[in-house]
């Protein structure tokens, strides 16, 4: 999601967090998927991690060194975790 022109994730029932840019530069990667990382400003050791390739985004949640992968199929199907916020 987006809030005045900020990039935010928002997660079930969590107040919305800010996403900074982590110290890691947009890459793709060997398999052809574009990542990028960011940081989670207010929940101290939270970031995120967005790959996508082929019409799938996967959303990582990464909890200092443990993470958690959310996969959705772009353009419909079922998902527990809307990437785009809708």
């Amino acid at each position: 999601m987006e809030q005045n022109g900020q990039p935010m994730l928002k997660f079930r029932n969590i107040d919305a967090v800010r996403l900074q840019p982590a110290a890691a530069p947009c890459t793709i990667l060997a398999d052809g998927k574009k990542e990028f990382v960011f940081v989670c400003t207010g929940i101290p050791g939270m970031g995120a991690r967005l790959t996508w390739s082929s019409g799938k985004r996967t959303l990582e949640l990464l909890f200092s060194f443990v993470s958690i992968a959310l996969d959705r199929d772009v353009g419909g199907g079922r998902a527990d975790f809307p990437v785009d916020g809708a």
